[in-house]
């Protein structure tokens, strides 16, 4: 690297510069095709050539400007990008109509797309049925009405809160789709509790009577042959003024629980209120309405322990089956209560099965 003495005696010398003086002196440009005074008014005054030099300078000084503001906001939108929790990707669909993911951030390609990731896969190879069958339509809408639309999923293990907005278009015969996902899984899990809280006695956490209603609602339509049980505890005000209600709560866990181990599993099992309890199951007819019956009876009567005491149990039964003996869900209710009194009235103990038979099978027998 040269001194400054010598780069200054470079730059004076012949063979450097056509000038001997440093710094050298500024030109001024003639145009040769003027002569005269035009030539003099159209040379350029030393602040004309400043004021040039710094218009240029300005105009240079501010494109640099513009430059490293767009460089940092493209950094810090990738920052943002990167640090999202939340998925974020933009769907590509094609002439053919298939989708493709054309971007994820990181959380889309790891929640999404797991180890295979997420870009350049088409919709079908990374989502399952479920999921297609409720993402794909939504975005069909969003084309057809040209504005966000929001629904919630299920995916793999997780829920989210799915934002579908539609982008501009950069192809000819390609849509583009922005995607937001929000994870609400906590919110479906308080949602599920307190449904589920509302389907549930809170004492024994058996079904309610509300979640009966909805059952038969759901059951109008069927073909099927259901029988329903309406149960009855024949000491439970005995249990209670004797021993006291602490004790008759668990007398009613206690039973809620052998009520359970009686029946199966798709079986709905419900406390109707108090120490009254129903069983809405699917039988084959009459006969098998009576064997279940006697089943209960059965397991729900003889000995509780309650606080160290030894009590006796006993239940009232009372059975209806739908359609033989009933024409809508709604009345088998009554009937099975009906026939519970029967048996109350008659014998404690013991199951009664409602004894009328409906028109419709009656013309149906005597054929």
């Amino acid at each position: 690297m040269l001194k400054i003495p010598q780069a200054k005696s470079l730059l004076n010398s012949e063979d450097a510069h056509a000038s001997k003086e440093w710094p050298p002196k500024v030109r001024r440009e003639v145009n040769p095709a003027l002569s005269g005074e035009d030539a003099v008014h159209r040379r350029r005054s030393p602040m004309e050539t400043s004021e040039r030099l710094g218009e240029e300078g300005l105009e240079m000084a501010a494109s640099d400007a513009a430059q490293l503001a767009l460089y940092e906001h493209l950094d810090l939108l990738s920052d943002i990008l990167k640090h999202m929790s939340d998925p974020l990707a933009v769907v590509r669909q094609g002439p053919d109509g298939e989708y493709t993911y054309i971007f994820g951030n990181p959380s889309a390609e790891a929640r999404i797309g797991g180890w295979q990731g997420l870009t350049g896969r088409s919709l079908h190879d990374v989502h399952s049925i479920h999921v297609l069958e409720q993402l794909i339509p939504l975005m069909r809408t969003v084309t057809q009405n040209s504005g966000r639309h929001v629904m919630d999923m299920d995916f793999e293990g997780w829920c989210g809160e799915v934002v579908v907005d539609p982008l501009p278009q950069r192809l000819a015969e390609h849509r583009y789709f922005l995607l937001t996902i929000r994870d609400i899984s906590e919110r479906k899990r308080y949602e599920k509790k307190l449904k589920k809280a509302a389907y549930r006695d809170p004492l024994t956490k058996l079904h309610n009577r509300r979640y009966l209603d909805r059952c038969l609602r759901l059951l109008r339509n069927s073909r099927a042959t259901y029988g329903l049980f309406y149960i009855d505890c024949d000491n439970f005000k005995f249990i209670n003024d004797r021993y006291g209600h602490d004790a008759g709560d668990a007398f009613l866990v206690q039973f809620s629980e052998r009520l359970r181990g009686a029946v199966r599993q798709r079986d709905v099992v419900v406390r109707h209120g108090g120490d009254e309890f129903i069983v809405l199951c699917r039988i084959h007819g009459l006969e098998e309405c009576n064997l279940v019956g006697q089943r209960l009876v059965r397991a729900l009567s003889g000995q509780y322990t309650i606080a160290g005491q030894t009590i006796e149990g006993a239940v009232s039964v009372g059975a209806a089956c739908y359609p033989v003996q009933v024409e809508t869900l709604e009345d088998l209710i009554l009937a099975a209560n009906e026939a519970m009194h029967q048996s109350k009235h008659e014998r404690k103990g013991q199951l009664t099965v409602y004894r009328f038979v409906s028109p419709k099978l009656e013309s149906l027998l005597k054929r």
